[in-house]
C-alpha cells in the first residue's frame, strides 16, 4: 500500500462540467483541499460534484461557492473520499478561462 500526495491543477474553460480527477481503479483518494481563484472582474459560482462509479456514475452535489472578483476560495468544507474510479467534477456558472485552481489529493493504492 503506497500513499502518494498529488497536486492537480485545473482551468475551467467553459461553463460545462469538467472532470478534474478520476481515482485509479486500484486506489482510494482523499481530497484534502480544492482551492480556486476567480480571474474575472465579476463574481462566479463554482460547483463541486462527485460521480460515483459504484452507482452508474450518478452525480452527487458536494458544494457550491460564490467567489468574488479577483478572489480565491476553498471550495470544500471538509475532506472528500473517492473510491475506485470515482470522479471529482467542477463547474462554474459562466466563466470561460476565468477560474483556475489546485486540488490537493492523497492517493492510497492497494498494490
Amino acid at each position: 500500500m503506497a500513499n502518494t500526495y498529488k497536486n492537480t491543477p485545473f482551468t475551467l474553460s467553459s461553463s460545462a462540467a469538467f472532470d478534474v480527477y478520476t481515482c485509479p481503479s486500484n486506489a482510494t483518494a482523499i481530497i484534502q483541499n480544492i482551492q480556486a481563484f476567480n480571474k474575472d472582474s465579476g463574481a462566479v459560482v463554482c460547483f463541486v460534484r462527485m460521480k460515483d462509479a459504484s452507482d452508474s456514475l450518478h452525480v452527487y452535489p458536494i458544494a457550491s461557492k460564490s467567489i468574488g472578483a479577483s478572489l480565491s476560495a476553498k471550495l470544500n468544507d471538509g475532506i472528500i473520499i473517492l473510491e475506485a474510479s470515482d470522479v471529482l467534477e467542477l463547474q462554474t456558472n459562466s466563466a470561460i478561462d476565468k477560474v483556475e485552481g489546485l486540488v490537493n489529493i492523497l492517493e492510497i493504492t492497494r498494490d
